[in-house]
């Protein structure tokens, strides 16, 4: 997933992805790797990332799963701030 350009309009990839959050420790390995593939400039591919990435927390509710201790929140949240610093608050 690092090295691979990744299609995350491929709704096989979505969901082997979100199937694959049995294992929630694996939820900020993903988080990480699609905002650090994800160009703020391209508004249809950010917007797409956080749609992901909220399909990635809305199975982990519905397994009623924690996040793990690992999640990296400051991370998230940094992503969030810079999004919301380049005026395109409409894709959260």
């Amino acid at each position: 997933m690092k090295a691979t350009k990744i299609n995350i309009d491929n709704n096989r990839f979505r969901s082997c992805c979100v199937n694959l959050l049995v294992n929630e420790k694996l939820l900020n390995i993903f988080v990480v790797i699609l905002l650090k593939k994800t160009n703020i400039n391209e508004t249809d591919t950010l917007f797409a990332t956080f749609d992901f990435i909220d399909e990635f927390f809305k199975a982990l509710d519905r397994r009623n799963r924690p996040f793990p201790s690992t999640f990296d929140f400051k991370f998230f949240l940094e992503a969030i701030k810079m999004v919301l610093d380049n005026d395109l608050e409409y894709v959260i």
